[in-house]
């Protein structure tokens, strides 16, 4: 059962007997849009709860005291693997896959919510 709310015209009920099909498509494509945005927005919720598991100064990058080329070259290394370590988490995963429900067959009508990962932040009780 579709609902719409159309402004109320003298002709409104033929109207809506001569172009039933454009009228039925019409609440359709409502229905899915309002569908389509709800679930977006709590898509949206979930990626905003683990954003901080993805931010840089997860990096733990440190600067060192003594400047030269070797030091150098150790952290570039250290920030490439922790990088390295950050986007390939269990968290970025699921990320991508919350990302990914609007692709998901039977989007909005079927939705197949990913579980979220448990983070060492999260089993600590910290939010």
């Amino acid at each position: 059962m579709y609902e719409i709310n159309p402004y109320y015209r003298s002709n409104l009920q033929e109207d809506l007997e001569t172009n039933y099909q454009i009228w039925l498509d019409f609440a359709k494509q409502e229905e899915f849009d309002k569908l389509a945005q709800e679930i977006r927005a709590k898509r949206d919720e979930l990626l905003a709860e683990t954003d901080k598991e993805m931010v840089l100064d997860r990096l733990k990058l440190t600067m060192p005291e003594d400047i030269s080329m070797t030091n150098i070259v150790q952290g570039i290394k250290e920030f490439f693997t922790s990088l390295k370590e950050i986007f390939l988490s269990e968290i970025a995963k699921y990320r991508q896959s919350l990302r990914d429900i609007p692709q998901q067959p039977g989007f909005p009508y079927n939705v197949d919510w990913p579980e979220r990962p448990k983070t060492n932040d999260k089993d600590k009780g910290e939010s």
